[in-house]
């Protein structure tokens, strides 16, 4: 019999006349297997492969919906592109008859683009090219390109990492006027003290907590026992500000980037090295400019009073999360006495303020992710998963503390600020997550009405059970990305009526526009009304004459910063996620036609998705899995085979042998073993 699938007779209902939708505006995402998933306000839409009509990952369409519809799952195809998100691609180059002929190196991209063979005589077939789309395709012409760059050979052996900067438009260089600018750059303590409003607090015991392997330090932290039970937390940023105004060179290169991206071999940072890693970085033992935040905490964990101010700060000690979860839990002797106090001090607060957090709903997910280890050659010799910590979890709280302190506080002085929204998930997407936690029996009680607490109890649920990782993982997919906004719509995950990043100047470039306004309200520059007023700035000591007139240029930028730096934020984290995948690929290579347990962590008509132990993820293909009719399921994610019974659902464990490859469309094919429960 032939190896088919077919759906579930719930998935061939027909709607109505009048239940027929609009045309829906939105951003399609496609599939290496052609097909795409359009998000719009009117809902989620699956665009079969024959219905992408010429649009690219990442395009703004109108969608048409369909006359029918997969069960809860609305279909339609794309009626037409209304921008475009990429006007570059990279490919693979091939002359014939007088013309040059790009294959795409990214299999989404359903369509080969032409150019003039002779326009750049440098390029040979066989070399991966980026070329600059002139014409895209339609029903009547090609599309047609112009050769910018040669990246390198088709088999060169790190091409796919190149073609990857490229593909997000990741910049390696900073321009030789943002060079100059940081090579000037220089630490003055003596002048900076002279500033108006800013403290030499170089007397308090300061240290920092990041990452082992961290070269940049943005945030430090202090903290002083006071009466009545009250603890002065000090937390102290990075002054990006004093080394980067507004409109400078390196200003400019940072605000094209928006973010640093890590990579999983290397970071683009978003500041030169000078600066990143030296100026502007809290490194131990040196005297650093820094923007302080002194939030006085009583016994309960609440916040009675609050300084926010310009500093200048010697870190005393750094430490890791590693070393001080090992603090933590007793495995490492405490440097001093006066050390232990501090973390546990630290320690108290944080555990306070997440369970005040939680009683208002916060929403809090274990999530588990790889941490690639990699050899001189870039081979991963070791892959562990890293987990929220007691020692992470208390740092995110203090950092959490003080943006929500700044942005309280300048909510107050002016409508010219930069939040971190979070909006409620939309009732499309928990109503798509419904019969997957049904189906395995979780708790939905207040669900389908947004109620955070609902969400909070299926989290609790899930960290007793085995698929706790993947029951996060697709509450988490459900929910809306948090984004920069110049308007206050409060952030749902955190349960947080007003919220901002202030906290990584360093690496992100939103939390510079923030230290700048901090520094602007700081100084009187914002009227009763909040508006920018000139007369004031005169007055103030803290920045000279051209740094005021930046300041109010970048008042009437917010809007489109904001924009620009959450689609940069999505670009680095997708650039991020694709380099891990690919080096997993490369790790996963030597052990083809290996042997290994793991558990079905999506279904779809293309078959089961298995992710194994160290979060490597691949697909069983429906047409391996036996000769018999399979009925597809999309509302429970299910599949079930019509004459075995045979019944493949998400979080089922199963041995799967690996089939295959590819490290460029960063795949992998299992076949399946056997069903292990």
């Amino acid at each position: 019999m032939a190896r088919r699938m077919r759906t579930s007779k719930r998935s061939r209902r027909t709607p109505t006349r009048s239940q027929a939708r609009p045309n829906a505006t939105g951003v399609i995402k496609i599939n290496r297997r052609g097909y795409g998933f359009v998000t719009t306000p009117e809902g989620d839409f699956f665009i079969p492969a024959k219905y992408v009509s010429g649009a690219m990952d990442g395009d703004t369409v109108v969608v048409k919906a369909s006359a029918g519809q997969e069960g809860q799952r609305k279909t339609g195809r794309v009626e037409s592109i209304l921008t475009r998100a990429h006007s570059t691609v990279v490919g693979v180059y091939e002359a014939t008859s007088g013309l040059g002929v790009i294959t795409p190196f990214d299999s989404r991209i359903p369509f080969d683009i032409f150019t003039s063979a002779g326009a750049y005589p440098q390029a040979r077939g066989g070399d991966v090219v980026l070329v600059r789309i002139l014409t895209y395709p339609s029903r009547h012409e090609s599309a047609f390109g112009q050769i910018e760059e040669i990246i390198g050979r088709e088999d060169d052996k790190s091409i796919e990492y190149e073609v990857l900067i490229r593909k997000y438009g990741l910049e390696l260089e900073f321009s030789e006027a943002s060079m100059a600018q940081a090579d000037a750059a220089r630490l003055d303590v003596e002048a900076a003290l002279a500033e108006e409003g800013r403290r030499d607090i170089r007397d308090r015991f300061v240290f920092t907590i990041d990452p082992p392997d961290a070269r940049d330090f943005d945030d430090a932290l202090s903290l002083e026992r006071l009466e009545g039970g009250r603890i002065r937390l000090g937390v102290h940023i990075a002054d990006v500000s004093s080394y980067v105004p507004w409109g400078s060179s390196i200003d400019l290169d940072a605000r094209r980037r928006g973010t640093s991206t890590y990579l999983v071999d290397r970071v683009i940072p978003m500041l030169p090295e000078k600066l990143s890693n030296g100026l502007c970085s809290l490194n131990p033992d040196v005297d650093r400019l820094t923007m302080s935040a002194d939030m006085i905490v009583d016994a309960a964990g609440n916040v009675v009073e609050y300084e926010l101010f310009p500093s200048v700060i010697r870190s005393g000690s750094r430490f890791d999360y590693e070393q001080i979860q090992d603090m933590f839990d007793g495995k490492r002797e405490y440097p001093s006495s006066a050390v232990k106090e501090k973390l546990e001090d630290l320690r108290s607060i944080a555990r306070k303020r997440f369970k005040q957090r939680e009683s208002r709903g916060g929403v809090d997910f274990d999530t588990v992710e790889p941490k690639l280890i990699l050899d001189a050659e870039g081979h991963v010799t070791d892959i562990y998963l890293r987990r929220r910590t007691e020692a992470t979890g208390a740092i995110e709280e203090a950092m959490i503390l003080a943006n929500e302190t700044v942005a309280t506080f300048m909510q107050g002085i002016t409508p010219n600020m930069v939040y971190r929204v979070h909006g409620a998930p939309s009732k499309d997407a928990i109503v798509a997550l419904l019969p997957l936690l049904q189906e395995l029996d979780y708790p939905t009680e207040g669900l389908l009405q947004l109620r955070p607490h609902a969400i909070q109890a299926i989290l609790r649920e899930a960290k007793e059970r085995p698929e706790k990782d993947l029951i996060n993982s697709r509450v988490l997919r459900s929910m809306k990305r948090a984004i920069y906004s110049n308007l206050n719509i409060g952030h749902f995950g955190l349960a947080s009526d007003t919220y901002t990043h202030f906290t990584s100047p360093i690496r992100r470039y939103p939390d510079l526009l923030v230290h700048r306004l901090l520094r602007a309200a700081l100084a009187g520059f914002f009227d009763e009304k909040g508006a920018f007023s000139s007369n004031r700035a005169k007055k103030s000591s803290l920045y000279g004459l051209e740094a005021l007139k930046g300041i109010r240029a970048m008042c009437g930028d917010l809007e489109w910063l904001c924009r620009h730096s959450s689609e940069m934020e999505r670009a680095a984290a997708d650039a991020a996620y694709d380099s891990v995948q690919m080096k997993l690929c490369e790790h996963m290579e030597k052990f083809v036609g290996d042997t290994f347990k793991g558990f079905v962590s999506s279904v779809s008509s293309a078959g089961l998705y298995v992710t194994l132990p160290n979060t490597v993820k691949g697909l069983v293909r429906i047409e391996t899995l036996g000769n018999e009719y399979f009925v597809y399921d999309p509302d429970r994610q299910t599949l079930r085979g019509e004459e075995s019974n045979t019944l493949f659902h998400i979080g089922a464990c199963v041995e799967v042998v690996l089939r295959a490859v590819s490290v460029r469309d960063i795949t992998i094919d299992f076949a399946l073993v056997k069903l292990l429960d």
